[in-house]
């Protein structure tokens, strides 16, 4: 390869990681806050996004509101985490990356929203620019390194959400959405990157116990790192009118919690467990 070439290949891995950056930043900010007004103007200024954001402004924030906070949470605890709670294991471990990186968020949002981690990858990809531009290769690869670590710890959680998202009807969020994983999954390919295996704490199938209270099956089968997909509260509002059988209201643990108590007090415990399976399955 002769000096023009060279040249111009680190130019065009300069103009990728920049373009990566802007990208990265405003996906993360749309993820995060998309439903505040100046959010919705920087989204209809891309011509690529403008038509997907026409209407209004309040359908849209309650649409944002409605996917990433009642159906999908999008945060990586919920995916890995014991107890599927913001705030977990994973978003402390997420805190303690940004500050060795230097990289600082919105405190309004937990450290392992995807829309922090898009903005992370952006602080990445910006600051690999910059470096490849000064002629600071070895710092470049080194940041290069660090994005293919972070979409590795990003992919062991994103899958179920991706089939989650793909089951909701179609909204401009939920194709953000798709668009936010389309650039995730095109970057970790280019790099190479495989899922990272998730640290779960260990505590097996409840179901080869021989005590097991109905309320563990719960919160094993709402934990998507064990049951490999994501039920939503929309699944099990499903559930409960295909069985008629209440619900009541709380966490998603606490709802197919009661759904499993109902029906064995009515005697149709199996068939209740083979509609929940059979939601599993289908998935």
């Amino acid at each position: 390869m002769d000096a023009r070439s060279q040249l111009s290949v680190l130019d065009e891995a300069r103009l990728t990681a920049e373009a990566r950056a802007r990208a990265y930043a405003l996906l993360g900010s749309l993820i995060a806050g998309g439903g505040h007004v100046s959010t919705l103007e920087r989204a209809r200024a891309i011509p690529e996004l403008a038509g997907m954001f026409e209407g209004d402004d309040d359908e849209l924030a309650a649409g944002h509101h409605d996917l990433f906070s009642m159906e999908l949470f999008p945060l990586a605890s919920v995916y890995l985490d014991r107890d599927m709670l913001a705030g977990g294991r994973e978003a402390e471990a997420c805190a303690a990356i940004y500050q060795r990186a230097g990289f600082h968020w919105d405190q309004s949002e937990p450290a392992d929203h995807l829309g922090v981690q898009l903005a992370f990858l952006g602080h990445l990809a910006g600051a690999e620019s910059d470096a490849r531009h000064d002629g600071l290769s070895a710092v470049a690869d080194a940041l290069s390194e660090g994005q293919r670590a972070f979409l590795a710890r990003m992919l062991a959680w994103l899958p179920p959400l991706v089939v989650a998202a793909e089951e909701r009807e179609p909204c401009p969020w939920s194709h953000l959405l798709q668009l936010a994983i389309e650039v995730v999954a095109d970057h970790a390919g280019e790099l190479g990157c495989r899922a990272s295996e998730p640290e779960l704490e260990p505590e097996g199938n409840p179901l080869e116990r021989d005590k097991t209270g109905l309320r563990s099956v719960a919160r094993y089968l709402c934990a998507p790192a064990r049951a490999g997909v994501l039920l939503t509260r929309t699944d099990i509002a499903a559930l409960s009118e295909q069985a008629s059988m209440p619900r009541g209201f709380g966490s998603r643990v606490q709802m197919v919690g009661n759904l499993l108590i109902n029906a064995a007090e009515y005697g149709t415990a199996s068939d209740m467990s083979g509609a929940i399976a059979g939601k599993l399955i289908e998935r």
